[in-house]
């Protein structure tokens, strides 16, 4: 792999992790228009830390708020504050339907990376998740500190279901939160906030596989990957809450229909010739 190879797969997975089109449909359609076959999960693992520290820094000062709730909550410490405590809580429980499934059938979701077809498929269901929820969306809706266990269930069931390749995760999980009546930037919040265990999670899954840090392919690579992974996650989250303020979420649905309908014909137009 080239070091611009990197640079473009990792500015995929940056932007397609957070914006709602889905970053693993992305990366299975780069891999095969460039001809690339990733060779263990080293690049892969390195590609999910860039995004971890987007999101990170994005969303500093609650992920500092959680953590050191949980240390107060060990320690008995002076920082278990309520508020704090319920969104960790909350982010349990929504991590534990998507963690269950990645468990028990990892194997069967990693084969549909294989089958272009399933992520062209996953990818028109997401453009219907998003329109949908869009007009579903509320003026005056469900706040952060507003949600409630139940709600929390809901979005996990759609985080669960987002394992699918093509499925979007923060598309799915913005959208089970619209559905749910929470406001429009509560949605997309939560859903970063989420993208931290989640992210983490599948790290962990990819890490299992991992005998060692592979450097076959040049250090250099893999910090580009890391590095444009990181920049373009920053940007991408950035510009999601803008858009998502100004009701403009239907705009991804067009996109993944398109990428969702080119998955599917293309072998019907390769084997006309065309």
């Amino acid at each position: 792999m080239s070091p611009l190879q990197a640079l473009i797969l990792g500015v995929i997975q940056g932007l397609t992790e957070f914006l709602p089109v889905s970053s693993s449909g992305h990366l299975v359609m780069a891999q095969q228009l460039m001809g690339l076959r990733l060779p263990g999960v080293t690049f892969e693992v390195c590609l999910h830390f860039g995004t971890l520290v987007a999101v990170l820094i994005v969303f500093r000062p609650e992920i500092t708020q959680i953590i050191l709730a949980l240390g107060g909550l060990i320690g008995k410490g002076p920082h278990r504050r309520t508020g704090d405590l319920s969104l960790l809580l909350l982010m349990v429980i929504v991590s534990l339907p998507a963690g269950i499934v990645g468990i028990l059938f990892s194997d069967q979701v990693g084969n549909l990376f294989e089958r272009p077809e399933v992520v062209g498929w996953a990818l028109l269901a997401t453009g219907g998740l998003l329109w949908l929820s869009d007009r579903k969306a509320q003026a005056h809706g469900i706040l952060l500190d507003e949600i409630g266990p139940r709600d929390a269930l809901f979005i996990g069931g759609g985080q669960a279901l987002a394992l699918i390749p093509g499925l979007s995760r923060s598309g799915t999980t913005i959208a089970f939160g619209l559905f749910r009546g929470l406001d429009r930037e509560t949605a997309a919040r939560f859903s970063f906030l989420l993208s931290v265990p989640a992210i983490g999670g599948a790290t962990l899954l990819e890490l299992r596989h991992l005998e060692a840090f592979n450097l076959e392919m040049g250090l250099g690579v893999l910090m580009v990957g890391t590095i444009s992974a990181a920049v373009s996650g920053y940007l991408a989250v950035r510009l999601l809450l803008r858009l998502i303020r100004s009701n403009r979420l239907t705009y991804f649905s067009y996109y993944t229909w398109a990428v969702g309908l080119m998955l599917i014909l293309r072998p019907f137009v390769r084997g006309s010739g065309i």
